[in-house]
């Protein structure tokens, strides 16, 4: 028998494990636990919604540019309401600042529509032009 075929044999890792997988032993020790999860303190969610529909009720139209608005509709309002540990309080707090957002909806003109698009036929090659205009 050669040597490679000796070590071969004799090597732990080319035997099959037939009892599984061998328990790991804690690295860390007891000491070490799961960082716990950030909940913020109720009264800062408060605070927050508090400001938030202040200035909504302070205003006869909406009281940010469309991209705000926007934002804070489809995210902040029920970002921060998910954050009430009470769940009448968050419905409570999701009835008001819907009904200030229908009002300024109705006060507010629509948002303008996207500016059209350049006219980037300057930068087109004489065969995009042709493309372009069959189309």
């Amino acid at each position: 028998m050669s040597r490679s075929e000796s070590r071969r044999k004799s090597s732990p890792a080319t035997e099959p494990n037939v009892s599984g997988p061998a328990e790991q032993p804690d690295l860390f020790g007891e000491a070490h636990k799961a960082p716990e999860v950030y909940v913020p303190k109720q009264v800062h969610v408060a605070n927050r919604l508090e400001d938030l529909l202040a200035q909504m009720r302070a205003a006869e139209v909406w009281p940010w540019n469309w991209s705000v608005v926007r934002l804070h509709t489809e995210r902040t309002f029920d970002y921060l309401c998910n954050l009430v540990t009470d769940p009448e309080a968050a419905q409570r707090w999701r009835e008001r600042l819907a009904a200030e957002t229908r009002r300024l909806n109705a006060s507010t003109p629509p948002e303008p529509p996207p500016p059209p698009p350049q006219d980037l036929s300057e930068w087109m090659t004489d065969d995009e032009r042709r493309m372009a205009s069959k189309r």
